[in-house]
């Protein structure tokens, strides 16, 4: 018998044995930790939003179109856009198999989408949502819209509106607005001085965006200044061109205090990315994974999903990234959001191209052949925030509080895989672990606050007792457990820049990896009550031009919504014209052209894995070999 399987059964007693003197013992008070003004609350404490079959408030998309188009051409006041004007009733309900959003509006009818194409899996994530964080104070600029709960766990802070690409779809439509937006070094600074002073005083993450934020002149000076005054976990959201064009690039960004980057990908062959208009695509980003690597960062896989184009597609992702989880980090998953470039879909197309997140459950489960399944082994993102609780508990006196992802549960999701870096084996940690009976015991021991030392002993005795070792791999070890756990730990709570930075990658043997579903809300599938906890926020500068009122808006509104018009507008954004007069044009690439890089190295081996595995990348490669010569 393994020294597992004997910790294993010895943990189950143990942790039995704590239940019961919990419960024979009144409950103690969460700590008020050193950056709240008010006790960590237990679950029976915290808000939730409305949940289930229900009545919710929703938008009509024309008339907030309307509202915004007047705004900005016939001097409707701003708050039109964000009062009640274009609020309407409306309804999540389930019907053969599926969960849908029924509403309708006096002036324009009737109006349905699909929130889910298995029920099963959208009430069970609504079901294991553990409930919002702390409540916001900066909740009045946004009127119907506000995010009201949580600190949200990544803010972007939008460098510029141009980009070096014309891809179909993009969510703010770059390089076809009649304006650039592209805020100064003290405009982004002031932005960057805002996100550090919001409440609750949480970590949380930065991803300069865009547009294309590296072709701001302002990019590497940004995350320079982020560093500077303490906000380190940075990341950049980009397409990845310069980074494959020049790795002095990446080791500069990597010196001003960058710690990860957001790659755009749709597929590991050209076919699957040709919407986006380049024909050597994806050796740009195997250079640009190359190049990254090399600085010294990590990459997280992000991949517009669209129904009939690549979602059939995307399991080959994923154990791409498996393969190579020393230079990725993980994958996420965003299925199309119709906004920008798409904001005035037709019907019949938006049926079409619609995916949900548990589409997505399924299509891995299909495309991949390891035992992966939906209702086991996928939660929501914000149940992760679990562990943020637990640490907040533990460490109450940090100046900053743990990561918290408030996401509402129809809005993200995520599974976790454990990856053997030696031979890229990889499994669900859900396949060996109950992890949803672990997420209850964690709970148990937020509620029953016992104090560091015995809560950290009961998680010892949990994490043992949810393990079935008949089912782990062969070769994990305990160690290997209390690293995968210890990792859980160190993504939500710093310990120290540099220490947290170096920690995150770790190269121990069996790491673990998540994969994301961030499901972004378009007018179509607007449900206000599920903006309230966005953890996706972007910095906003404010409808005052002559001044800085520093807020946070949800990425739906500021994207779907109309804000982001309105902002640039009322901030005088100069006219495209203007901008190519005054500044010249920057190089787009599109309609099939290649982007000139040099010849792949270390990333070749990864490439050669997905040719092995795909003809039609083979053909691609050898197209780009030829005419590169």
């Amino acid at each position: 018998m393994s020294i597992l399987h004997v910790s294993s059964k010895a943990a189950s007693a143990a942790w039995s044995a704590a239940q019961f003197v919990n419960k024979s013992l009144p409950e103690s008070q969460l700590p008020t930790p050193s950056w709240s003004n008010s006790p960590l609350r237990k679950k029976k404490e915290r808000t939730f939003p409305p949940l289930g079959p229900r009545w919710t408030r929703s938008v009509c998309p024309k008339c907030l179109l309307e509202i915004r188009n007047d705004i900005l051409h016939n001097g409707l006041p701003e708050h039109s856009l964000t009062d009640e004007t274009a609020a309407v009733e409306a309804e999540v309900l389930e019907e053969a198999g599926r969960v849908l959003l029924r509403k309708s509006c006096d002036r324009h009818g009737p109006l349905e989408d699909v929130l889910a194409s298995d029920a099963q899996f959208f009430w069970k994530m609504e079901r294991l949502y553990p409930g919002c964080d702390y409540e916001r104070s900066d909740t009045d600029a946004h009127g119907i819209h506000a995010v009201r709960y949580g600190r949200g766990s990544y803010v972007l802070v939008d460098l510029t509106t141009r980009c070096n690409m014309k891809c179909s779809p993009c969510f703010m439509d770059a390089n076809q607005l009649d304006h650039v937006y592209e805020p100064d070094l003290p405009e982004i600074k002031a932005l960057l001085d805002h996100v550090a002073s919001v409440r609750p005083k949480r970590e949380f993450n930065i991803l300069f965006s865009g547009g294309e934020p590296t072709i701001s002149p302002h990019f590497l000076p940004a995350v320079e200044y982020a560093n500077s005054i303490g906000l380190k976990r940075l990341h950049v959201a980009t397409n990845g061109i310069r980074f494959a064009e020049d790795v002095e690039f990446a080791r500069a960004a990597r010196a001003a205090g960058l710690h990860g980057v957001f790659l755009q990908i749709d597929g590991m062959t050209e076919e699957k990315n040709a919407h986006r208009g380049i024909a050597n695509y994806v050796d740009v980003k195997l250079k640009a994974i190359e190049n990254i690597n090399a600085a010294g960062m990590r990459v997280t896989l992000q991949v517009t999903v669209i129904n009939g184009v690549n979602n059939d597609a995307l399991g080959s992702i994923v154990e791409f990234a498996t393969k190579n989880s020393g230079s990725i980090f993980g994958v996420l998953f965003q299925p199309i959001m119709f906004s920008g470039r798409d904001e005035e879909v037709d019907n019949e197309t938006r049926y079409r191209k619609r995916y949900t997140l548990s589409q997505l459950a399924s299509d891995l489960q299909i495309q991949t052949e390891v035992n992966w399944e939906p209702l086991r082994d996928w939660w929501p993102m914000a149940s992760y925030s679990v562990f943020s609780t637990f640490a907040d508990m533990l460490q109450p006196n940090r100046d900053r509080g743990a990561v918290v992802v408030n996401s509402h549960p129809d809005s993200a999701v995520f599974s976790a895989i454990i990856v053997n870096r030696e031979t890229g084996e990889w499994h669900p940690i859900g396949s060996f672990f109950n992890v949803e009976q672990f997420l209850g015991d964690l709970e148990q021991i937020i509620d029953a606050a016992r104090g560091p030392l015995l809560s950290r002993a009961q998680a010892l005795f949990s994490v043992l007792r949810n393990l079935d070792v008949s089912k782990a791999p062969k070769d994990l070890r305990a160690i290997d457990l209390f690293h995968v756990f210890q990792q859980c730990m160190v993504r939500t709570a710093s310990v120290g820049s540099d220490l947290w930075s170096t920690r995150l990658y770790d190269n121990d043997r069996w790491g673990i990896m998540f994969i994301g579903g961030m499901w972004f809300q378009d007018l179509f599938n607007y449900e206000l009550p599920n903006l309230e906890t966005s953890t996706a926020v972007v910095a906003d500068a404010g409808l005052d031009p002559t001044r800085f009122v520093g807020a946070e808006v949800a990425f739906a509104f500021k994207n779907a919504g109309g804000w982001r018009q309105i902002v640039e507008a009322v901030r005088c954004a100069p006219s495209l014209a203007k901008w190519h007069k005054e500044r010249g044009r920057h190089r787009i690439f599109a309609n099939r052209q290649f982007v000139p890089i040099e010849q792949l190295a270390a990333s070749r081996c990864a490439k050669e894995w997905a040719c092995s595995n795909s003809e039609t990348v083979t053909q691609a490669s050898q197209e780009a070999e030829i005419i590169s010569h």
